[in-house]
């Protein structure tokens, strides 16, 4: 029996996620099994994927530059996600044993703690550093000039300008 037809909108939301699953290292079986289609499907749709990803990019990348690419914002997303998990609010319960009362059962205070986390800066870090990561794939930063020296640090121009026959002259 043939597998029931994707509508246009569940094959990009099933590509989405392909992708997200493709770019964690997740293998095309296990990708079918959690999307409920076949591995041949997963094959195709790669290659749909493969194909995007060429045809994106601002200038000539090839296809493993805008698969890192692709990486990196799949990183960036997820450093976003647990940016906004760590600003949420935390609540603590708090128990102390006050002594016994007259029948010998423990008596105690409790108290609720709310304190509102500040967020966790190690993922503005992840983020970053994937914002930087693709500025280095997309060549936006500007060259860096890079004199040659000699093994001294010495500049090696002069050097370099002398002429063969004016060598023993400098000696």
């Amino acid at each position: 029996m043939a597998e029931k037809k994707r509508t246009p909108i569940q094959r990009e939301y099933d590509l989405e996620q392909l992708a997200s699953l493709y770019l964690k290292g997740k293998r095309q079986v296990d990708i079918a099994v959690e999307l409920k289609v076949t591995q041949q499907q997963i094959s195709y749709d790669l290659k749909e994927i493969h194909k995007r990803w060429r045809e994106s990019g601002i200038v000539n990348l090839d296809e493993a530059k805008q698969k890192e690419l692709s990486r990196i914002d799949e990183l960036e997303r997820t450093y976003w996600d647990a940016w906004e998990n760590s600003l949420s609010e935390r609540t603590r319960s708090r128990v102390e044993k006050t002594g016994v009362d007259a029948e010998g059962n423990p008596r105690g205070k409790s108290s609720i703690e709310r304190e509102m986390l500040l967020g966790v800066p190690a993922y503005l870090t992840g983020v970053q550093w994937c914002i930087s990561e693709r500025c280095k794939l997309l060549g936006l930063y500007a060259p860096t000039k890079v004199a040659p020296t000699t093994p001294d640090g010495l500049d090696v121009l002069p050097i370099l300008s002398v002429r063969p026959g004016e060598i023993n002259k400098l000696r």
